[in-house]
């Protein structure tokens, strides 16, 4: 989903820790997407590439990446390497509940804004982010913990975090680089907006460029740019892993290959099954056997 919705329990403490495994037999697909959190991630183990906006960035493990609000990225698993990650999202509301003032001016606003920090790599061979990355070690063990009052000492962490991204910001704003423009980046949330509300119908180029209101060839050349794909590549991928997503359920596994294929928007068989296998390695049968394996 482009806006998946991130439930915390008590909003009075929008932090949530999450994990996600991956092994050449498992593939967990993930869809483009942006969110209003933000999200920090830790390699604890193996390989993965995560494309954020325009960039594709290949994480090794010992290495993190912060994610600002609002930008787009997805993960992909490498075939042939696996891969452990750990991580946590908050919204910035429980750095600045009140984000009005001269204090939000200064050190709220520009860090969500400044196009410069839409993600950071951090790795600790570089002094830019080593203190960050360091911090984050810390801050994952604190937010598992089950001792009185622990919550103070993680939101003591991304204070002193957000520190971190006031101090980069003022850095970057006088540093000059390639970043991928905002009105791209507008287009392609609308353009994914309307692929995952029409997926399952038969969409065509025309329906996807009428969508952000350009032509077939300007709508072709953003998704180039932002996502390194077609627009039709794009959706096929994207039925693909609703497809798989489906396999996970009972319901599916009763279905017919071509009653699943229909049901994302394949109007043959044999061409999902080669998609399928193409973008997953396996075929939708071996995916869900796969799937019941796994514990």
């Amino acid at each position: 989903m482009p806006y998946p919705h991130i439930s915390y329990p008590d909003p009075n403490y929008p932090v949530q820790l999450f994990t996600y495994h991956s092994s050449t037999i498992e593939n967990i697909p993930f869809h483009c997407h942006w969110h209003k959190d933000l999200e920090l991630i830790l390699v604890e183990s193996g390989t993965l590439s995560i494309q954020v906006d325009d960039q594709n960035l290949l994480l090794q493990a010992g290495q993190g990446l912060f994610i600002n609000q609002n930008v787009l990225h997805t993960l992909h698993s490498i075939p042939g390497s696996s891969f452990s990650i750990a991580g946590l999202r908050f919204l910035p509301d429980l750095i600045f509940p009140h984000p009005t003032g001269d204090l939000a001016d200064r050190y709220f606003t520009p860090v969500l804004n400044v196009p410069h920090l839409q993600y950071l790599l951090l790795d600790r061979e570089n002094r830019e982010t080593s203190d960050i990355l360091l911090l984050l070690k810390q801050l994952l063990p604190a937010g598992k913990s089950q001792a009185p009052a622990h919550e103070f000492d993680v939101i003591a962490m991304l204070y002193r975090f957000w520190k971190y991204l006031v101090q980069l910001s003022v850095q970057r704003q006088m540093q000059t680089s390639r970043h991928l423009s905002h009105y791209d980046s507008q287009r392609i949330k609308l353009a994914l907006d309307y692929i995952n509300e029409h997926y399952a119908e038969p969409v065509t180029l025309e329906d996807i460029a009428a969508s952000i209101h350009t032509s077939n060839s300007e709508c072709c050349r953003c998704f180039k740019r932002v996502l390194g794909v077609t627009p039709f590549e794009y959706l096929l991928k994207f039925r693909i892993f609703e497809a798989a997503a489906l396999l996970q359920t009972q319901k599916a596994a009763m279905e017919t290959i071509s009653g699943l294929a229909a049901s994302v928007g394949f109007n043959s068989p044999s061409y999902f099954n080669k998609k399928f296998k193409e973008y997953l390695h396996c075929t939708p049968k071996e995916y869900r056997n796969n799937y019941l394996q796994t514990p």
